[in-house]
């Protein structure tokens, strides 16, 4: 599974997971545990008297019924156990039989782009009977260690020593290491860890049935705080790189604002061919710190064991957000918990708020709240429109550069700042050249921001053989604070 952005619901005890329906694999899987465990059993289980080796069965059925008498005491436990270690076997072996990877770990991945994340995936470690395997940041930013030694893979040749060290073909290593040039800066860490993951699933050595990804979202990749941006791309692109891992994938989770529209899901379907299920929000998530366990615990919950008919978007109503999760099941399709509306009528919508944008694009209007107000319904109108599996594709190009540099407008202010902090030197240098006085662009309002933006612009158009730093400040300015491009304004600063 795997999962996406969010944002302090009213604390919920969730049942125990013992409380749950276990299915017949988890049964056995914990019986099978608890036959090789050193540690104590659970409070409520009186450890048996440890047999002999040679007194433990072999086979899966020998073994269930051992287990099935000791656990419930009866001849009838025997007989369950020993039926749940056959069931269990026969859906190992047809999984085996499609090509997937046999290996013996099966923790529930999660990638967190977000510093709170490693909480969210303690939380569910705790919690999930698979465990998890946590995927995060790297201390220091596009790095990762290779055979003990740190490699930078912002580099050619850290990014080769990266690909040389998974056990690939010639051919696969060029890929991987062409697909981590194109990622986004600080984004590259993860996605070599991620990489780690999915090798060990192609190699036999792990089975990645459930993927989470939490982090902050657009729609089109994910992000955190500070920090770089995997996008859906770079996810195909692995995928590519390491079919048979990607194919073990049956439920995907994405804790992340705006990432789960019915596009969303049709994109991961295409992405991991044997996805079951899809969780993800239409609208804004709920944080690390405000609510987003609780969905995943729920989560988790439903998406134990072989079947998808459990997915059910209810399980949260009445948590922080629980109103804007959209769900995906091959047996129930998509629910975003509303009635489709015509496409005709969200465009229509659309043309009542875009005009606005051009107020908030020359300054006349300034964002005072980034959570609400007229910019903000265009940019749910841009969602609602682009979340659609059926808008045409010539349409997608223009509306997706739209909504790139709306919530760039809608973040105008953290925006500058960072701006300010990431270029300042190069720009003090820059506007002492042309003998022009500096503003502070992290304080000054738009509408001045830009006068000061033309006024730089056209000094350096009156001169010739302009300093590196005028090129490169001029550059900054016009493509990045004034055309806010996705190229010069990271999804990071938002």
């Amino acid at each position: 599974m795997v999962a996406v952005h969010r944002e302090l619901p009213t604390q919920r005890r969730l049942e125990s997971p013992a409380e749950a329906a276990a299915p017949v694999s988890q049964i056995v899987a914990e019986a099978e545990r608890r036959a090789t465990t050193s540690g104590p059993l659970a409070p409520s289980l009186t450890r048996p008297t440890t047999p002999p080796v040679r007194a433990v069965p072999r086979t899966p059925a020998a073994m269930g019924a051992w287990w099935g008498q000791r656990l419930f005491g009866s001849v009838k436990g025997a007989l369950l156990g020993a039926a749940a270690a056959l069931l269990a076997t026969g859906i190992s072996t047809a999984r085996a039989a499609g090509g997937e990877a046999r290996g013996t770990r099966k923790e529930l991945v999660f990638v967190g782009m977000n510093p709170g994340a490693e909480r969210e995936a303690n939380t569910l470690k705790g919690w999930s009977p698979t465990g998890v395997a946590f995927v995060g940041p790297a201390r220091i930013q596009d790095h990762a260690l290779v055979n003990g030694r740190l490699v930078d893979l912002a580099g050619a040749p850290g990014r080769e020593a990266f690909a040389r060290a998974l056990g690939l073909s010639t051919e696969k290593q060029a890929k991987l290491t062409a697909l981590l040039e194109k990622t986004d800066r600080w984004g590259r860490d993860e996605l070599a860890r991620l990489a780690r993951v999915f090798a060990e699933g192609e190699h036999g050595d792990r089975v990645i049935e459930r993927i989470v990804l939490s982090g902050h979202s657009l729609g089109t990749g994910i992000w955190g705080d500070g920090n770089g941006e995997i996008s859906w791309a770079n996810l195909a692109e692995l995928a590519e790189v390491f079919p048979k891992a990607a194919r073990q994938v049956e439920d995907l989770a994405v804790a992340a604002c705006y990432a789960g529209g019915e596009a969303q899901a049709q994109r991961f379907r295409a992405i991991f061919p044997h996805l079951k299920t899809f969780w993800g929000y239409q609208g804004s998530a709920p944080g690390a710190a405000s609510g987003s366990v609780w969905h995943l615990k729920r989560w988790e919950a439903q998406t134990r064991g072989p079947t998808d008919t459990k997915l059910d978007r209810k399980a949260v109503a009445g948590l922080r957000k629980g109103e804007n999760v959209a769900t995906w099941s091959a047996s129930r399709g998509y629910d975003d918990g509303r009635a489709p509306a015509p496409l005709a009528s969200l465009r229509a919508n659309y043309q009542v708020t875009v005009g606005m944008v051009d107020r908030y694009r020359t300054g006349e209007l300034e964002m005072t709240n980034p959570g609400s107000g007229p910019l903000r319904r265009h940019y749910e109108n841009l969602q609602r429109l682009l979340q659609r599996a059926d808008l045409p594709a010539e349409e997608r190009p223009q509306l997706d550069a739209e909504r790139q540099e709306v919530i760039r407008l809608i973040y105008y202010r953290r925006v500058a700042g960072y701006f300010e902090a990431e270029h300042g030197a190069t720009l003090d240098r820059a506007f002492k050249s042309l003998g022009l006085e500096r503003p502070d662009f992290a304080t000054l309002p738009r509408k001045d921001a830009l006068v000061a933006i033309t006024d730089f612009d056209l000094a350096a158009q009156s001169q010739t053989g302009l300093s590196p730093a005028v090129r490169e400040a001029q550059a900054l300015l016009v493509h990045g604070l004034r055309d806010m491009r996705a190229e010069r304004i990271p999804q990071a600063w938002l």
